[in-house]
């Protein structure tokens, strides 16, 4: 009886032994983003430890959330492997791939309440990879921000692996849906705040999401008198507006000087009051002398609107005088609707042209023309003197009617603008902007047509030099932005212009320019040379224009 107690001891012994495995040590193979040490210690199973295969599956979901903490979410674990020794010990090896693409199995949401699981899924591809958790999570975030929930947050949570399969769980705080009631305004010494708000534009959107801000105070600072303009969500019912306000008037003059007309002066002088009574009301005069006998005299209004509706209006006077040619009248009114980026307004204007002094065979006859239309801006430009990205988008549709020698002749015409600018890098800036102007050919009179040349449309030719019914024309600028306010570019027009006349398609300027803030103002330099019926300018007979820009 005795002798089999101790037989029963001694297999008991046995099975302890052979049952109880104890690791010698572990391994971590393909590992180099982390040290063996900095895994061994994010992981239960050591060396001298009994061995269990629940836990060392349970370390490989360690290992991969260790990696994930650091963001490394280009990882894959195998394993873990129980190597046994001869000594009746075991080594575990974890093997570990840096480079993977690890698919997700099962993704969960946790504290949506506001935004459905399906909303979120369905904003995911079909097949989830752990390397692009980055990317996801930030998927999901504009899902929110653009719902209107600018605080709202998305964090991974947990996983889990079995079977190689991994699962996730992805938490959101969402906070409150972002209802602006209460603004906060900073820097406006001179502009008042209701004036700041109308011109954000802001008080007609339902939903605010961080493209609308930053559209918001794109719209404030392009005013001439804004600097620069921060909008700030400080929390969900709370919006801060800040500015930095430049001069309220402003005065500019440009000089033009060409050798090939007798040294002949061109300029303007341009003078403005902006934001009168910090109502975003403006005043501004305008005086142009085109050739020595040709002068123009302009006054414009621009009406800011009441505070509490999204419309606004201008209205112009316009003088022309051409020797003792005749006098150019004209009035015009445009009134618009607007919201963040686009207006939609109908135009109306009159314009009379009155014989000069002169009676010869060139004295004309008084003529009346009126011109109703409807026309669409946009712009999501980020500055007005140097747009570094967006466009500027505009389109006028209109009906002229004249009134020459009692016949009464109406005539259908369009205009169209566009402007991109495409940032290369932090200073460099392509600007390319296509123009066309059309008018029915009826019974067209020399006030009809329009008119190219000059450095608001084609660079290197004198003011006007051609004119049409049909004409269009292609600016393209390589920007460098000396300061925000500054920059040197090298610049190619092209330009096709027709009438019954004559066709043109091959008038191209080119040339380089400057604009150059100073203590005195934005000083500006341009110089171009033509290209036309298959002659080039003389570089030394070029066009060369100065001007300065000042604010008062």
């Amino acid at each position: 009886m005795r002798i089999r107690l101790h037989l029963l001891f001694l297999a008991l012994f046995a099975a302890s032994a052979v049952w109880s495995i104890v690791i010698r040590d572990i391994q971590f193979h393909g590992a180099t983003l982390f040290s063996e040490a900095q895994l061994a210690s994010s992981i239960q199973s050591q060396p001298g430890n009994e061995f269990h295969f629940a836990t060392a599956n349970e370390d490989a979901a360690r290992l991969l959330n260790r990696y994930l903490q650091e963001r490394h979410f280009t990882i894959k674990i195998f394993g873990p492997e129980a190597r046994t020794n001869s000594d009746n010990t075991v080594s575990v090896i974890f093997t570990i791939d840096e480079a993977s693409a690890m698919a997700l199995e099962t993704l969960r949401f946790d504290g949506n309440q506001y935004i459905s699981d399906q909303q979120l899924r369905d904003a995911l591809p079909t097949s989830l990879l752990l390397r692009d958790m980055p990317s996801y999570l930030e998927t999901l975030l504009d899902v929110y921000t653009s719902s209107g929930f600018l605080f709202a947050q998305v964090a991974l949570d947990s996983l889990w692996l079995a079977d190689n399969a991994l699962g996730v769980e992805l938490k959101m705080y969402e906070g409150r849906e972002c209802r602006f009631s209460r603004y906060r305004f900073l820097g406006n010494t001179a502009t008042r705040e209701q004036t700041l708000l109308k011109i954000s534009r802001l008080t007609q959107e339902r939903t605010y999401t961080p493209a609308i801000l930053d559209q918001a105070a794109a719209t404030i600072a392009r005013k001439s008198y804004i600097q620069s303009c921060t909008i700030t969500p400080l929390d969900a019912n709370t919006l801060q507006i800040e500015v930095k306000e430049g001069k309220m008037s402003s005065i500019s003059a440009l000089l033009g000087l060409s050798s090939a007309h007798s040294s002949t002066i061109t300029g303007y002088v341009d003078l403005e009051f902006m934001n009168l009574y910090g109502t975003d009301r403006s005043l501004a005069f305008h005086w142009q002398q085109l050739k020595k006998d040709r002068s123009s005299v302009e006054l414009a209004y621009h009406e800011a609107g009441p505070l509490r509706y999204p419309v606004s209006g201008d209205i112009s006077l316009y003088r022309e005088e051409v020797d003792s040619t005749y006098i150019k009248s004209n009035a015009n009114l445009q009134l618009y609707y607007y919201t963040a980026a686009h207006d939609w307004g109908l135009s109306a204007s009159w314009e009379q042209y009155s014989p000069g002094t002169r009676d010869d065979a060139l004295a004309i006859e008084r003529a009346t023309y009126r011109t109703i239309g409807a026309f669409w801006r946009y712009n999501n430009t980020d500055h007005s003197y140097n747009p570094t990205r967006g466009q500027s988008t505009e389109v006028h549709y209109y009906t002229r009617i004249s009134n020459l020698q009692g016949k009464s002749t109406p005539r259908q015409g369009a205009e169209a603008s566009v402007i991109l600018y495409h940032p290369i890098n932090s200073r460099t800036v392509v600007s390319t902007g296509i123009h066309g102007k059309v008018l029915e050919n009826k019974a067209l009179s020399a006030f009809d047509y329009f008119y190219l040349g000059g450095n608001k449309n084609l660079r290197g030719f004198v003011e006007d030099a051609f004119f049409g019914y049909r004409l269009g024309w292609i600016n393209a600028e390589l920007r460098y932005l000396l300061s925000r306010n500054s920059r040197g570019f090298v610049f190619v027009d092209y330009a096709v212009v027709q009438n019954q006349n004559y066709s043109y398609y091959d008038l191209v300027g080119t040339g380089v320019g400057l604009r150059l803030q100073t203590r005195l103002g934005l000083l500006g330099i341009d110089y171009g040379i033509g290209y036309h019926n298959g002659t080039i300018r003389n570089p030394l007979d070029g066009i060369l224009h100065v001007g300065i820009k000042t604010n008062l």
